[in-house]
């Protein structure tokens, strides 16, 4: 069983989100079921650092596709969005610190953080931009994932 069980109401209607939403809960998924299984602490640690560097690096190409379609759509939100993403990845930035340094392990907790974050940030503030561009010209090139 999947930690973050996708469904189709998290779905915003844009494809190339909607995909890299998903890829993204894998992702979460992926790691929750790696330390889940790990026996070893050692091997643990090694194989949680690889996967919050891997949800970073992942968050940020990924927020950088939402910015630029919130651009071309002409989102009036489009800064505070952004600033939700930079507050997003400094949190995972620090966590993986910290992480590194040895003042914490995973725990279910942080697991429970992440799918919340992603849950109310995909109905949010994701749903509210997709939203305000609907009153506006078809989506952009590229944002029906051709």
């Amino acid at each position: 069983m999947n930690f973050i069980e996708w469904n189709s109401g998290w779905e915003i209607g844009v494809p190339v989100i909607d995909e890299q939403h998903r890829i993204f809960a894998g992702m979460i998924n992926r790691l929750f079921e790696s330390v889940e299984k790990c026996g070893d602490i050692r091997e643990e640690r090694a194989i949680a650092e690889r996967a919050l560097v891997g949800l970073a690096d992942y968050a940020r190409y990924h927020f950088e596709t939402e910015e630029k379609l919130m651009a071309d759509w002409g989102y009036e939100g489009l800064e505070q969005h952004i600033a939700r993403h930079a507050g997003f990845c400094e949190r995972i930035d620090s966590l993986a610190g910290r992480f590194r340094e040895g003042e914490f392990l995973l725990s279910l907790d942080l697991f429970y953080l992440m799918k919340q974050w992603l849950y109310d940030h995909i109905t949010g503030c994701d749903r509210l931009y997709v939203l305000s561009a609907s009153g506006r010209a078809a989506a952009p090139d590229g944002a029906d994932g051709s």
